[in-house]
């Protein structure tokens, strides 16, 4: 009896349930997982059909708001071959370079396989690199290339200002084998600002305008208007160029060949290696040494004496016809107006050079180094460092042993500053 009043009560409360789940009804949380418990006792067919049926009674937007799946509750089914109809797995793609496929075991356990295609989500982009490739590259023949620059010193205290200025520009265009290598000497009270001025606008003028197709003309009309450019807006600065200047080198190497544009007696030697070493100048000299400089002066009323300069070297100094300025042994520079009364100009001159096998190295030069060291003097102190393949160390030779010979001969030494670049014509 009391077995068939438990039957029947099981029986009611089936029958209660289903009748509520037929009825749509607002979402409680409270009531649901009360009536999820009142599943339990249901067999698992029942458990499922009656799970469907209560979910399916409640309005989905209020389970969405609700957040009715936020639980920690976990349901695992013991049927490992059915098939979830409530989750689906996302889709992923991968590209044409990683497609695949991998092989899963038959499910019945035998030795066959069965082939699933696999798509995986492409890489991300990689981000843009400010490191950039060479556009083209020349016969690249500079090996190293150092430089030293030293202020000068009076009576053994170093000067307040270095005067001289050095600038490399490497792959000139980003092109390798391009290369760029200029000494500014400065001179007078102003010399150090007008040497600045001048590195930073000739570069700059250098790297804009130099030519796509380099060829020695091309190149000596670059340098040209670079000069022009940098010399007119040098007049416009607050600088006093009277009795200020400059003098200047540049080395310009596109491939094999190299052209230098100077304007005064900073020099640029070029060491070679046959039978014997050998010491060839690329530049002009700007001084009253040149007989054809001598002559300009004087053809624009200079007056030139048997002198020395303030250092105690040798000199031929020019003057005005009645006073004794503006008093240098330069002929050419940028800047010291006073000097354009007598001949003085800034217009550089350019060579050529074809580099061959018998090219080892090349100097530049501030004036100072020359008057100290002669070409083939510099070539010997450096081919020590050529022969160690160190290049800073023949700069530390060259200042070291110019810096010495001075002091023998002076109680001032100017600024001193050089460049090595070693070659290879192979």
């Amino acid at each position: 009896m009391n077995s068939r009043k438990s039957s029947n009560d099981q029986a009611s409360l089936t029958r209660n349930i289903r009748s509520e789940l037929s009825l749509p009804k607002p979402f409680s949380r409270s009531t649901f997982k009360e009536q999820l418990k009142s599943l339990k006792s249901l067999t698992e067919t029942e458990y499922k059909n009656n799970l469907a049926q209560l979910l399916s009674s409640y309005n989905s937007k209020d389970i969405g708001e609700n957040s009715l799946f936020k639980s920690n509750t976990s349901f695992r089914s013991s049927d490992p071959g059915t098939k979830s109809s409530h989750l689906t797995l996302p889709t992923i793609r991968l590209p044409p370079k990683y497609g695949g496929s991998c092989k899963d075991p038959s499910p019945n356990g035998s030795n066959k396989t069965t082939e699933k295609t696999i798509e995986f989500l492409a890489p991300p982009k990689a981000k843009p690199s400010l490191r950039l490739s060479p556009i083209r590259s020349l016969k690249n023949i500079v090996i190293r290339a150092e430089f030293r620059s030293k202020p000068g010193k009076n009576r053994g205290t170093t000067r307040l200002y270095n005067q001289d200025r050095v600038k490399i520009v490497k792959g000139i265009h980003n092109v390798k084998g391009q290369y760029m290598f200029t000494v500014i000497d400065g001179h007078g009270s102003h010399g150090h600002h007008i040497s600045q001025f001048i590195k930073k606008s000739f570069s700059n003028q250098i790297k804009q305008t130099f030519p796509a197709e380099p060829t020695p003309d091309s190149i000596k009309r670059t340098i040209e208007k670079a000069l022009e450019h940098t010399t007119k807006d040098l007049n416009s600065q607050q600088f006093n160029l009277i009795f200020s200047g400059s003098t200047f080198t540049t080395i310009i190497i596109a491939g094999s060949t190299i052209i230098c544009g100077n304007i005064g007696t900073c020099k640029a030697v070029m060491a070679q290696e046959s039978d014997q070493w050998h010491a060839s100048v690329l530049t002009a000299d700007h001084s009253l040494n040149n007989p054809k400089e001598r002559q300009r002066m004087i053809s624009y009323n200079a007056r030139i004496l048997n002198s020395t300069d303030m250092y105690g070297f040798p000199s031929d100094i020019f003057f005005t016809n009645n006073e004794n300025v503006p008093g240098l042994e330069i002929t050419r520079s940028i800047g010291d107006k006073i000097g354009k009364f007598v001949g003085m100009n800034s217009v550089a001159e350019i060579k050529a050079w074809n580099v061959t096998a018998n090219d080892r190295f090349l100097v530049l030069g501030t004036e100072n180094l020359w008057k100290a060291l002669s070409p083939i003097e510099a070539i010997c102190i450096a081919r020590l460092g050529w022969e160690n393949n160190s290049a800073d160390q023949s700069c530390e030779d060259l200042i070291a042993q110019a810096e010495r010979k001075l002091k023998e001969s002076v109680q001032i030494v100017e600024d001193l500053s050089v460049v090595v670049i070693f070659l290879s014509a192979n």
